[in-house]
């Protein structure tokens, strides 16, 4: 389960998503109950698509960024 204000990619195999916007980053604003078969619906918004209603199969978290230095 994500949380609203947590940054998420969307997901290329998301079939809610436009073709365009799979790949693009976004921060979750929203969300509400259950949608079909998705326990949760999440409303994102992407700065160049505006916002999208996208289910948990549609969205992942962005990979942690290392914090470590290079020598």
């Amino acid at each position: 389960m994500y949380e609203v204000g947590q940054s998420v990619e969307v997901s290329e195999w998301s079939y809610n998503a436009p073709v365009q916007s799979r790949g693009e980053r976004g921060t979750i604003i929203d969300m509400s109950g259950s949608v079909g078969d998705s326990e949760n619906c999440y409303t994102v918004d992407l700065p160049e698509f505006g916002t999208l209603q996208l289910v948990e199969d549609d969205i992942k978290p962005l990979a942690p960024e290392s914090t470590e230095e290079y020598e």
